[in-house]
């Protein structure tokens, strides 16, 4: 039945291109190394496929019952960390099978498969640890753990009590009785000896040793008697020797005698025993504590390594926005400078420029245009690129536009720049500050210091030239102006 579940799995369901999927992916997953423990997971729901109805998937923990397999720690923690790692995307994986079960149950024909996904659901889910086995093993592993269900739920213990009937006493009988004559203490060979050797020994010692020896031969016939006794009738002739047979009262002598003996006996035995339990419970109960350290060791390592791992992302993280707010104050406090030694944001101070041409310009006058200020020196050979590309890609691009470009040449001569003008040939308006009056106004320190100004404020200044920023200056310029023709 099984096998034709099987084929039918396989035939019209596919399933085999599904265990294709499984083992490919599982595959990529252990190239990785790190995901090493899900991919082999993967390659054993792969095998599951490949015979859902004569398989099953079980954990490592569960397939120890059957055949017990020794891991390393190390190995277990890891595969602990992957474990909580993987929950999120489990859960993902583990949500897709499942609308996929209840999919095939929904169409009837695909209730086989929808049954086939319902047993690889756990796997899914959580694919470390998991091992592909037969369905006897499995049943086995089943059979295994009922029969410890039922054993936990029925409480035994397998201890027995030893019967107290077996006892003669519960307590020392070693009461308080008349005191015994001094030849009931001497043992047979004494009283044979006085007896023998009369002549050395007093009269009365000779003749209460005969006494004595008659007494004890009487006695044996009273040894049934005796020992058929109850502790409370052995008291009571032991407590009224004047009431009794001399032989009876030994006979009853001896008996006590031979009861606490076996009763001390007894007693340490039971002592024994209390001490043996005791030794096998505290070596059970330290089995138990190993047994649980090596089950949850992997957990607490794997715990205490994904603190060690949140507490150093953490750490990682603080220190990261730390060192990013810093490099941003930072930046913050070099963007202020520049814009405070570049004058930016400040309204431009106001200034009257004697032009080339005997004219004078005030900044007020063209407060209103956006204007390129830029302060120069002829015998600068950056301030002579910056102007060549000034009369190349700025002055008639915007020609039509409400830029006002305004070259001040400082400290130098009228001479100078005019003999400057002839080389290159320029003609937009240039002014001359000879006593660097505007120059120290601006705050210039190099040639060429270029500002843009609109609506009377500074939006942008630079130093020298450069490519890149003479590119920027013309972004600004393009934002700023109104009627611009110029197409970068």
């Amino acid at each position: 039945m099984n096998g034709c579940l099987n084929i039918l799995w396989h035939f019209p369901f596919f399933g085999f291109l599904f265990a294709l999927f499984y083992a490919l992916f599982g595959a990529i997953l252990c190239c990785t190394v790190v995901l090493y423990p899900v991919g082999l997971g993967f390659f054993q729901i792969a095998q599951f496929l490949l015979s859902p109805f004569s398989s099953a998937l079980v954990t490592r923990k569960e397939l120890d019952l059957v055949r017990p397999e020794e891991r390393s720690t190390a190995a277990m923690a890891y595969s602990t960390i992957i474990t909580i790692l993987y929950f999120p995307f489990g859960l993902i994986a583990a949500a897709g099978a499942l609308f996929a079960m209840i999919g095939e149950f929904l169409s009837i024909i695909g209730i086989p498969c929808g049954i086939v996904w319902f047993k690889a659901l756990p796997a899914i889910f959580m694919p470390v640890d998991k091992v592909c086995v037969p369905k006897a093993v499995a049943d086995e592993i089943e059979r295994i753990k009922a029969g410890d269900t039922v054993r936990r739920y029925k409480g035994e213990t397998g201890e027995t009590d030893s019967d107290p009937s077996e006892r003669h006493f519960t307590e020392d009988p070693d009461d308080s009785f008349p005191p015994m004559p001094e030849v009931r203490q001497y043992d047979d060979e004494k009283l044979h000896e006085i007896v023998s050797g009369a002549a050395m020994y007093r009269a009365s010692l000779v003749d209460d040793c005969r006494r004595e020896l008659e007494i004890r031969r009487k006695s044996t016939e009273f040894t049934a008697q005796v020992r058929a006794m109850d502790n409370d009738k052995l008291h009571e002739v032991l407590s009224s020797p004047q009431l009794y047979a001399e032989e009876l009262y030994y006979a009853c002598t001896l008996e006590q005698n031979e009861r606490r003996r076996v009763w001390r006996e007894e007693e340490a035995k039971q002592e024994e025993l209390r001490r043996l339990r005791q030794e096998q419970e505290e070596k059970e109960a330290a089995e138990r504590r190993a047994a649980a350290w090596k089950k949850w060791r992997p957990y607490v390592f794997a715990t205490v390594a994904v603190l060690i791992l949140v507490g150093v992302g953490a750490g990682y993280y603080s220190y990261h926005k730390k060192q990013e707010q810093l490099h941003m104050e930072r930046i913050s406090e070099k963007v202020h400078h520049i814009a405070k030694e570049r004058n930016i944001g400040t309204i431009a101070p106001d200034f009257t420029v004697k032009m080339l041409n005997n004219d004078s310009k005030s900044l007020a006058s063209i407060r209103g245009n956006t204007i390129l200020l830029t302060f120069c020196k002829t015998t600068c050979p950056p301030s002579r690129q910056f102007l060549e590309q000034i009369n190349k890609k700025i002055i008639n691009h915007f020609a039509t536009s409400n830029l006002t470009f305004l070259p001040i040449f400082c400290g130098e001569s009228r001479e100078t720049v005019q003999k400057f003008l002839k080389e290159t040939g320029y003609t937009f308006p240039i002014g001359l500050d000879p006593q660097e009056k505007i120059f120290s106004q601006y705050n210039v320190r190099y040639t060429p210091q270029n500002f843009i100004i609109s609506k009377g404020r500074i939006i942008w200044s630079s130093f020298g030239y450069e490519e890149s920023e003479f590119k920027e200056i013309i972004n600004i310029i393009g934002k700023n102006v109104k009627y611009s023709h110029f197409n970068n």
